[in-house]
This record gives structure tokens, C-alpha cells and sequence, in this order.
């Protein structure tokens, strides 16, 4: 949301950030502005990168995805499983995760971690803030 807010702004970073993530943001109304104004002013530079953006594929790792999988669990507000049958599930072939410990302190980090994307607010209008 903070990023759309920003886009709408005129902000290219923004505008770059939100292409990266998703290509159908090059024909939304959140970017058209900063899209125009490049285009008329002929900005090569942020051109460039606009094309470096659509060419820009994402990738995951294996411990993002692990990451995402813990706060997906979180985010459900269950009991989660025995840690033992956790890290069964994560680390098949226990590779990852040398010790219990380690995978203890990776499910504990999470688990703060997720809060704090909980607890901290988006702005609805940066510009306003700063």
C-alpha cells in the first residue's frame, strides 16, 4: 500500500518496485503518472530501468521460503505442530538445520519477526509523514 501510495506520488522508485513485483502495474493508474512524465520528458535513465524491471524475475530462496511457510502458519493462528515434526517437514533431510537448537532459534526468529510486520503500521499517505 505504501508503495502504490508512493507510485501515485510520482515517486519512480516506487514505480520501478512495483513492476518488479507485479507487470500488470505498467497499465495501472497508481503508475500511469510517473510513466507519462518519463515518457514526455524522454528520461532515458528511468527508461532503462523500466526496462530492467520488466526483464527482472524474482527469486526465492530456500530459507525465504521457509520463512514465508512459518509466517503463513503464524498468520493462521493455530497451535502449531511439535518442532521435531516442523523441521521434518522443512528439512526433510536434515541439511539445513544442523541441530534441534538451530531450528528452534529459525522458528523463534519468525515468530518475532512476524510480529513485528504485525504490529508496524502502513502509511497511508507517506509524503505526508516525512
Amino acid at each position: 500500500m505504501s508503495l502504490i501510495a508512493r507510485a501515485r506520488g510520482g515517486d519512480q522508485k516506487a514505480v520501478l518496485q512495483l513492476i518488479k513485483i507485479d507487470k500488470l502495474f505498467l497499465s495501472d493508474s497508481c503508475t500511469a503518472q510517473a510513466l507519462r512524465q518519463a515518457e514526455l520528458a524522454s528520461d532515458r535513465k528511468f527508461l532503462g530501468q523500466l526496462a530492467k524491471a520488466l526483464t527482472y524475475k524474482p527469486t526465492t530462496g530456500w530459507r525465504t521460503g521457509c520463512r514465508l511457510y512459518m509466517y503463513f502458519l503464524f498468520s493462521l493462528e493455530a497451535r502449531l505442530p511439535a518442532l521435531p515434526l516442523l523441521q521434518l517437514r522443512l528439512d526433510p533431510e536434515g541439511t539445513r538445520f544442523r541441530t534441534h537448537e538451530a531450528f528452534e532459534k529459525f522458528v523463534e526468529r519468525c515468530r518475532k519477526e512476524f510480529g513485528l510486520l504485525q504490529a508496524t503500521p502502513v502509511p497511508e499517505n507517506p509524503e505526508k509523514e516525512a
